[in-house]
């Protein structure tokens, strides 16, 4: 089993930018360097390319955000929720199915 850190330069999963990544034996060494400072694992990028920090193994994911990168605050407040367009799928499909109430009660 392994459990892979990743440094991304937007929210994980919303387009291809994930910058680079390592693979790591135990979770124990791949939440070291998940709660560590970027710059101590990724030293060469500046702290303005790495917007996110994502671990991903068995049963364990996680992500955060790059606490050094200088439009973290703007990101907080204009970033949509990641579930967005699931949870509008899930609603329209209640709402065919249920009507108004279906939609309310998702909305």
């Amino acid at each position: 089993m392994s459990y892979a850190v990743n440094f991304w330069g937007s929210y994980p999963g919303a387009n291809d930018d994930c910058w680079m990544g390592e693979d790591y034996d135990s979770i124990e060494e791949a939440l070291e360097v998940f709660d560590a400072p970027v710059s101590e694992f990724a030293p060469h990028m500046s702290t303005d390319d790495v917007h996110f920090v994502e671990l991903d193994g068995p049963e364990t994911y996680k992500v955060r955000v790059n606490p050094d990168w200088d439009e973290v605050n703007d990101w907080r407040v204009k970033a949509p929720h990641p579930d967005t367009e699931w949870h509008d799928e899930i609603r329209h499909e209640e709402a065919m199915l249920q009507g108004i109430a279906g939609w309310n009660e998702y909305g």
